[in-house]
């Protein structure tokens, strides 16, 4: 009787692993099938362009100011996180507004910091040769300070809005038009 427990024991134990590998299966096929949605595609690319000016405005703020500025880290990283978490179209009018506000809140004390401190003590002298060639040639990074890659690193901001906005269009247009919220309403007015 005891080898006929110990028997039920291991086929329950196998059908849980083939359950769980079959969940983690299912997730991988819903998530490669959100990712080829304008949605998913949108999604990724307010990923990159959230991680992408995060790292290197961080990098503007630690060489300019202080390696505290690296504080903000303690926001960003979860905000992405919570970014990867919520990936599904569905989750998109919860996730976009909450994202938007924690983004906009520590944006706005970096870009303080940037025009207060880091704008004055950036050169108006542009570099000449800042093409690729010239940079595996010489192992110059002397260009990423430029003003100008500062400018367009903060120009970054409104794409991520945007990205944010397409995705959550669909709840307040699209099929799940049941679930609009004040907060939806209110971060979609902000695009006007």
């Amino acid at each position: 009787r005891l080898c006929r427990l110990q028997r039920l024991q291991q086929q329950q134990l196998r059908r849980k692993r083939f359950n769980g590998l079959q969940s983690v299966l299912e997730t991988a096929i819903d998530f490669c099938h959100e990712v080829l949605t304008p949605g998913g595609v949108a999604h990724l690319v307010s990923m990159a362009c959230f991680a992408s000016q995060a790292v290197f405005l961080n990098l503007f703020l630690v060489k300019y100011v202080h390696k505290a500025t690296l504080i903000t880290l303690l926001a960003e990283i979860p905000l992405f996180l919570h970014m990867a978490w919520f990936w599904r179209a569905e989750s998109a009018h919860r996730a976009a507004p909450s994202q938007w506000v924690a983004f906009s809140w520590v944006h706005a004390a970096k870009v303080v910091v940037l025009f207060c401190s880091v704008m004055p003590r950036l050169s108006s002298t542009t570099i000449a040769h800042t093409s690729i060639n010239a940079i595996i040639l010489n192992g110059s990074f002397d260009y990423l300070w430029d003003p100008r890659i500062l400018a367009n690193l903060l120009l970054m901001t409104p794409v991520f809005y945007s990205l944010l906005m397409y995705r959550t269009s669909q709840s307040i247009f699209g099929r799940m038009s049941k679930r609009i919220t004040v907060d939806l309403i209110m971060h979609y007015d902000m695009l006007w």
